[in-house]
């Protein structure tokens, strides 16, 4: 067997939660160390999670020969000087989203992977998720025919008036960490797009703030400064227009749908959540009548179901496990010499470049072109 590939990872958060568990579920893969702010913490997390070497300086992590990939799924802020280390330090890099804080940070993150020759991957798991990889599949067999339109919505319930659902994210409150609706739920929302579609051209939209508090569970109030909504329309390459609509604030929000149609057929890829391996539905429809709307699940063939070399099944995975390891295998393989890695570094900056266009034609109320995007 091919000597493995060891593994450090940065977090002992979610890196360690489902990460971990996805990094081990292949058979080429070890996880060699973990890599925590402080020397306490990366010890007690090392032996927690049988680990063998423990880091609390994520340079000395990126510059030790016992290490071949870095897993860097830290907040935005940190996201360029972790991945530079790593790559200066000749490692290979998952990378966590959103990508950088905006697109320059993006471009020198790739610009340096391609210059170190390295492997670089980003944790956009929606385009890897069985549904998803199917319906690129069926989209690349010709099942739309020609393109008629692309319309996406991810709407969440994930900050309220009356309550923070997610406490462990009320750092996005903070301009200055990185995030809003459009650079975490549209970011990977465009992942899913762009891997289908292809690169974007043009883009306009808007963003706003509508909630003003989030009422935390121990009763403190945090008063955000991120928009919480953001709609935008977007131009592909052969010209069709799409639509997205992004909100975290959504009363019982509907989750994530991205549909597509053509000449031919009706795709829709849906998620009553976050998409999940074991909760992504696939839908298949054909042309009819005024009133026709029937639609007819598609069953996802077992192979979609399995990662090669991996213990972990679509079905009975842990959440974001699967796609992870789905991620983890086509980097891997990229490492020994195979495809490239997708959702790689590319694609990433492309998605971040496309963020920003979008961000500029708030404040500026009119088309933007995509820079490199051809």
């Amino acid at each position: 067997m091919t000597e493995k590939l060891r593994v450090g990872i940065i977090s002992a958060a979610w890196g360690a939660i489902a990460h971990l568990p996805a990094w081990r579920s292949l058979d080429d893969v070890e996880v060699v160390a973990i890599c925590t702010s402080r020397p306490e913490t990366a010890k007690d997390a090392a032996e927690k999670f049988g680990v063998e070497l423990a880091f609390s300086d994520y340079v000395a992590m990126a510059n030790d020969a016992r290490i071949d990939i870095v897993d860097a799924g830290t907040r935005p802020p940190l996201r360029l000087p972790m991945v530079s280390a790593a790559l200066n330090g000749g490692k290979h890099v998952y990378a966590g989203m959103p990508f950088g804080m905006n697109a320059e940070e993006s471009r020198r993150m790739e610009t340096l992977r391609q210059e170190k020759n390295l492997v670089g991957a980003v944790d956009a798991f929606i385009q890897a998720t069985p549904a998803a990889r199917l319906m690129r599949q069926m989209i690349g067999e010709g099942y739309l025919g020609k393109l008629g339109g692309v319309r996406c919505t991810f709407h969440l319930q994930l900050f309220t008036e009356t309550s923070v659902n997610v406490p462990g994210y009320a750092w996005f409150a903070d301009p200055s960490q990185g995030a809003t609706v459009l650079r975490n739920l549209g970011g990977h929302a465009l992942h899913a797009i762009v891997s289908m579609f292809g690169n974007i051209t043009d883009v306009i939209g808007h963003g706003r703030r509508t909630l003003d508090r989030w009422p935390m569970p121990d009763g403190s109030v945090l008063h955000p400064e991120i928009d919480d909504n953001a709609v935008a329309l977007f131009r592909l390459g052969d010209g069709t227009v799409g639509q997205l609509s992004t909100a975290w604030n959504a009363t019982d929000g509907s989750g994530f749908t991205l549909e597509a149609w053509g000449g031919k057929g009706l795709l829709v890829l849906h998620s009553p959540t976050f998409p999940q391996a074991d909760n992504t539905t696939l839908s298949a429809g054909l042309p009819g009548g005024l009133m026709d709307h029937t639609l007819t699940p598609v069953a996802i063939p077992e192979p979609f179901k399995q990662v090669r070399g991996s213990s972990l099944h679509a079905d009975t995975a842990p959440a974001a496990t699967f796609p992870m390891a789905t991620i983890f295998r086509d980097m891997t393989d990229a490492i020994r010499g195979g495809a490239p890695a997708e959702p790689g570094f590319g694609q990433a900056l492309h998605v971040q470049t496309v963020v920003d266009a979008i961000e500029r034609s708030y404040a500026e109320r009119r088309w933007v072109e995509v820079p490199g995007s051809l």
